[in-house]
């Protein structure tokens, strides 16, 4: 964190207030921890997103965001093809186009659009 920033927790309490939602002050501690870039990195976004939600000015889908802030912080999730994987290895499968360049890629290709985790083709 740069030492003349202010922590991201207290962004959130003073733009959130107390109607800021569990999950943005459990982002702000990753930030404080890391970095704003390293958590956007982490869910595929960028860190202008990231400091957007935390200062409540993002207008975009904020449900997309907290699926993708869950699926990278969650830290295990059982992949049908992988086994054990972390949230940003499983962000990162989910953004990858079909290629039928081998057997495994094909069978990664068809377990993510078939698993309630992905956030690139959500059918709610």
């Amino acid at each position: 964190m740069n030492p003349v920033s202010k922590p991201a927790i207290e962004t959130v309490d003073k733009c959130w207030g107390e109607k800021a939602p569990a999950w943005v002050r459990r982002m702000a501690v990753e930030c404080d921890k890391a970095s704003q870039a390293k958590v956007a990195g982490a869910m595929g976004r960028s860190p202008s997103l990231v400091n957007m939600v935390l200062k409540n000015r993002y207008t975009g889908n904020m449900d997309d965001v907290h699926a993708r802030f869950e699926t990278a912080f969650t830290g295990v999730i059982e992949c049908p093809v992988l086994g054990d994987i972390d949230g940003p290895t499983c962000l990162n499968w989910q953004g990858r186009p079909y290629s039928g360049a081998n057997h495994m890629l094909v069978r990664m290709f068809r377990a993510c659009q078939r698993c309630p985790k992905n956030q690139t083709c959500r059918k709610d």
